[in-house]
């Protein structure tokens, strides 16, 4: 397959619930924020469906935010 790195869903095998983003320390969170970003970008590029990535990184994003607030 052309381009089939690990950029297909969760390249973690990790289901993104609410617990476990609270459970993860603030580094891991931004590592988590920026590998989901690159892969949405990645799909977008290659014209490959983003949407669950898509929600994942608003979840990843409201923990982020909640955090810096809080």
């Amino acid at each position: 397959m052309k381009n089939s790195k690990l950029y297909q869903k969760n390249s973690h095998n990790v289901i993104i619930t609410e617990d476990y983003l609270a459970l993860l320390t603030d580094a891991s969170l931004k590592n988590l924020f920026l590998e989901k970003r690159k892969t949405i970008n990645f799909n977008r590029r290659n014209k490959i469906s983003s949407k669950e990535d898509e929600i994942e990184y608003c979840y990843i994003q409201r923990e982020l935010q909640y955090r810096k607030s809080g």
